[in-house]
């Protein structure tokens, strides 16, 4: 996709999970396979599916959340995924690789859990590729939940810095 055909899907994509917010649901699998047009119209907007993670959360859920976890506490979970490949899976909601850092490490969900996976939708829109990859799950998880990824190679030669900025 041009960066221009992505501000367009990534407007629409945000719109939408806007629109989700404000009446307290939370998709919590935003993907590409998740994301049609509307028609094959090169003007087609586009649509969520999918919606079989979803749940209905509100401002109080969220501010109970972040008092119950800090940034000791993720770093702490952190090392227990890197050293040892503890985690919580019955806590795990989406698709390895679009998971926020907070879900993976605290089980938690909020607003900011699809915001985190639409970035990673902007990503793959700009270079064609998913920025947390690997063979194995683990080290997606790990990866995710460190926020490791590049932008560098010939894929991002020409996407501009302003571009480049949103993603991170």
């Amino acid at each position: 996709f041009t960066e221009r055909d992505a501000t367009i899907i990534m407007r629409d994509l945000i719109g939408a999970l806007s629109a989700l917010h404000k009446h307290d649901i939370l998709h919590l699998d935003i993907k590409p396979e998740n994301i049609l047009f509307e028609s094959m119209a090169l003007d087609a907007t586009i649509k969520i599916t999918d919606f079989g993670l979803a749940r209905v959360f509100s401002n109080d859920d969220e501010e109970r959340d972040h008092g119950e976890f800090s940034m000791e506490l993720m770093e702490s979970r952190l090392r227990d995924l890197i050293n040892a490949g503890e985690l919580n899976h019955g806590t795990l909601r989406g698709t390895f690789g679009y998971m926020s850092p907070e879900l993976i490490l605290t089980g938690h969900c909020m607003k900011a859990t699809d915001v985190f996976a639409a970035g990673v939708v902007l990503y793959i829109l700009l270079c064609g590729r998913p920025p947390f990859h690997s063979k194995s799950n683990r080290e997606i998880l790990e990866l995710s939940a460190k926020g490791s990824y590049r932008m560098e190679g010939s894929d991002w030669d020409d996407i501009s810095a302003d571009a480049k900025d949103l993603v991170k």
